[in-house]
């Protein structure tokens, strides 16, 4: 694969990847990512008021009046909420003024609390006309805070808040939008927005700016600086809560239902108001009919309830036009009597009343029936509105309240992580829990370090295919790279809580690997089809895939190996050919013998170096290198000589040769030289040093000794152990080698040797060794033996008739047995 291929590759996979910038792929991965995040502990002092299906049911048709909220706030306050929350626009007046000015009884419930926020809204397109924005940008906008070079917080044209009469009475507002991704789904939240060149704080983030005690903020495009106040040691304190690329804050869910947060329902507060008026009903009721004429001795739970109730119409009187500590002394007066009522009213029923009545009414049994009622109904009654009001205040004392609508009959919803039917209330809620818990906030890093990332790692893939020869290292190599696409963002994400974009270096790295394997391919399949074709007869299946796996190796150049060399050729060829007198039938005949021959030699892992005629030479042991070279060419030989003999009976009895044909055989080991040889253009792989002819002479030699055809040298002898069946032959010296040595006739492969021929060769042995000590008459006696036994061994016969010729005549006494073999 050239270098270009490596380079327009990369470049490319990363243009295509770069196209999922544009979708919502990433999204999906960032959500699977927050999926594995450890949940952030919820703060018990967060408290949902769920506006839920119950509360609609028991309470009425939504939207209710707005003395049910008014009531509602009332109580909380009363029961110990820090803060109130409500997470709905009161934009509009109450359609049931003209009837009752619930909104009026709302206001003054807002101004008694003190303590309660509201929304209000950032727009942009339009103008409102109807609210006091000045008051609005006056008391409600951030003044201790500090933009550095802050681009991307929102900026909006108007504000639509609240009705005045609600937003000046309220204790803070801040804005509620919460806009979706463009899948729909809420990740993220902004906490601060502009207008008129004033930041604005997200509803609950107002609040906890106040609840932190923070004195001064600073905003810039990566995070939100909070300096908190440390009133024991005096100082500041910095709080960062990192923003994304949008600016937002990536909202951390938890991992479960909104029903299962913490909350408790609007129908559960509001139920203690209807409680307490049937219980201040059955007061006024006992005045009438007397009951507590007959104690007068103790406060009157009757009058406690006036003193509570005139207590009240006072607060919500004077609430909305004095001061601030005015109002704050009328509502602890107020809970002073109210909770003094109850008091009383516990007094009562545990006092001896019950029983002085009882006595004053002279056995009349209406009368004992009437007073046992009475007094179950108002015990019944006190101890459950006691309970109840226990029961909530014990959840909401000192703790941040938040009050919305999940009702199903109500639209304020999102799709989250968790749910595809979110009400929007918990947002306030989650960002409560985040900022409280003061934990580092997940952020992401703009799309261009997503680009960078997968660049870096496509050129990294791209220069590991290219290093690598190996297609299982390749392709590991590439898997790991993709892999690390995916394993890096991680990472970083859980040691860091910063998201990297994975979709980009994701795919980058899939479409480099599959394009690269794809090329990588197609080129083998070509080189593949160009050697199979080319050198197919030549090269066994194993030693082309080799070439195609290392397509380098095919260059000029070689290599020293030990290995083993083979030639082969036909004995009396030139007269077969001759009697054939068809040069059609002699090349088929020669093809059949070639092919027989050749898959012989291929399939035990040899290599052909070239066909000569009807001769053969091969080696073993290259271009890939196998230990038990010469075995495998000892093992081709005998199967050549077996598929001889069969290839014989074809082609005569088909009358396609005019004789049988015998193959003559050499094998020689050692140091031989082996490579591709030739130009550029045109090379061959092939062999040569003097192991390579001392295996041509010994195919020769074969001639001489009259052998079964195959001559293996001692060097071959020494490799192949006693894997074969063979003989000891002469000690020779062949033309152009010095040193004599022993050669040897290869008879079989030693698990299909028969008993007679070990018996045979162990004779020979013992034959040959008389012979190397010149006492010719054992010798030939024995040679005589194995020939009589074998008629067919010339070779015996041979050695025979030496033995003759030396008992006739002794050689020489300074002989040393070698034979000079003169002919090749």
């Amino acid at each position: 694969m050239n270098k270009k291929v490596n380079i327009i590759v990369p470049v490319t996979a990363l243009m295509l990847s770069c196209l999922f910038i544009f979708t919502t792929l990433d999204k999906k991965i960032f959500d699977l990512f927050m999926l594995t995040k450890k949940d952030i502990p919820e703060n018990e002092k967060i408290v949902l008021v769920s506006i839920d299906d119950s509360s609609v049911e028991n309470i009425g048709t939504f939207p209710w009046t707005r003395d049910v909220y008014a009531e509602s706030i009332l109580l909380l306050k009363e029961l110990g909420a820090k803060n109130i929350t409500i997470d709905m626009n009161f934009v509009d007046e109450s359609p049931y003024k003209i009837l009752i000015d619930y909104d009026d009884f709302l206001k003054n419930s807002i101004a008694a609390c003190q303590n309660v926020n509201i929304p209000l809204i950032m727009i942009s397109g339009r103008q409102t006309t109807k609210y006091d924005l000045d008051f609005i940008k006056e008391n409600f906008s951030i003044k201790n805070i500090e933009g550095i070079n802050d681009t991307v917080t929102p900026e909006f044209d108007s504000i639509w808040p609240c009705l005045d009469d609600f937003t000046k009475g309220s204790e803070l507002s801040g804005f509620v939008n919460a806009d979706p991704d463009t899948d729909g789904s809420m990740r993220r939240l902004h906490l601060l927005a502009k207008c008129d060149g004033k930041y604005y704080g997200q509803l609950m983030f107002n609040v906890l700016l106040k609840e932190l005690n923070v004195t001064k903020v600073k905003v810039s495009n990566s995070a939100i600086t909070l300096f908190i106040h440390d009133e024991e040691n005096n100082s500041d304190r910095e709080y960062v809560l990192n923003r994304d690329t949008t600016g937002a804050v990536i909202l951390d869910y938890p991992s479960k239902s909104f029903v299962d947060y913490n909350l408790i329902t609007a129908w559960n507060v509001y139920r203690l108001k209807l409680l307490e008026n049937d219980l201040v009903q059955n007061i006024i009721q006992m005045e009438e009919d007397g009951f507590f004429s007959y104690t007068p001795d103790f406060n009157s739970p009757y009058a406690a309830c006036n003193e509570f109730i005139k207590a009240k119409e006072k607060l919500f009187e004077k609430a909305s036009t004095v001061s601030k500590e005015e109002t704050a002394e009328l509502f602890d007066e107020y809970l002073v009597k109210k909770n003094h009522f109850f008091d009383t009213i516990g007094v009562y029923i545990s006092s001896l009343s019950k029983e002085l009545i009882l006595e004053s009414a002279d056995d009349d049994q209406e009368t004992i029936d009437y007073v046992n009622e009475y007094f179950d109904v108002i015990t019944s009654q006190y101890g459950e509105l006691k309970s109840s009001r226990e029961e909530i205040a014990d959840k909401i004392n000192d703790a941040i309240c938040i009050m919305g609508t999940n009702a199903s009959s109500t639209t304020d919803y999102s799709v989250t992580l968790y749910e595809k039917r979110f009400p929007n209330v918990g947002l306030q809620y989650i960002l409560a829990n985040m900022i409280l818990s003061k934990q580092n906030f997940v952020f992401d890093l703009p799309w261009w370090i997503s680009v960078i990332t997968a660049a870096v790692l496509c050129a990294f893939l791209s220069c590991l295919f290219g290093i690598f020869n190996k297609v299982n290292l390749k392709v590991l190599a590439g898997v790991g790279i993709v892999l690390l696409s995916i394993i890096i963002p991680f990472s970083l994400f859980k040691l860091f809580n910063v998201y990297i974009g994975v979709i980009v270096p994701f795919t980058g790295t899939m479409l480099t690997l599959i394009s690269l394997i794809a090329i990588y391919i197609f080129t083998i399949s070509k080189e593949k089809i160009f050697l199979q074709g080319a050198f197919g007869r030549y090269l066994s299946p194993k030693v082309i895939d080799n070439y195609i796996k290392n397509p380098e190796s095919l260059k000029l150049g070689g290599q020293k190996l030990w290995m083993t060399a083979m030639f082969t050729d036909i004995r009396g060829f030139s007269t077969i050919s001759e009697q054939l007198d068809n040069p059609e039938k002699l090349v088929s005949l020669l093809n059949k013998y070639l092919t027989k021959m050749s898959d012989i030699i291929l399939e035990n892992g040899g290599t052909i170096d070239k066909y000569e005629g009807d001769a053969i030479i091969a080696f073993f042991g290259a271009p890939i290198y196998y230990e038990d070279h010469a075995i495998r060419a000892c093992r081709a030989a005998i199967q050549m000589k077996k598929a001889e003999a069969e290839l014989n009976k074809e082609i005569l009895e088909s009358g396609e040769s005019p004789s049988e044909l015998f193959t003559r055989i050499g094998i020689n080991t050692g140091d031989i030289v082996v490579g591709n040889m030739g130009t550029d253009n045109k090379m061959n792989y092939t062999m040569m040093g003097n192991a390579v002819n001392l295996a041509s002479r010994l195919e020769g030699v074969n001639k001489q000794y009259d052998t079964r055809g195959i001559l293996i040298s001692e060097t071959t002898q020494k490799e192949i152990g006693t894997n074969f069946a063979l003989r000891a032959l002469d000690r020779v010296r062949v033309v152009g080698v010095k040193k004599p040595l022993r050669i040897f006739e290869l008879l079989n492969e030693t698990e299909f040797t028969s008993d007679e021929q070990w018996a045979l060769i162990e004779k020979w042995q013992k034959a040959l060794t008389y012979y190397e000590k010149r006492e010719y008459d054992k010798a030939k006696k024995l040679f005589d033996a194995v020939h009589r036994a074998d008629k067919e061994d010339a070779t015996a016969k041979l050695y025979s008739a030496r033995c003759s010729e030396f008992i006739k005549k002794a050689p020489p006494e300074k002989w040393d047995g070698v034979f000079n073999l003169q002919s090749k």
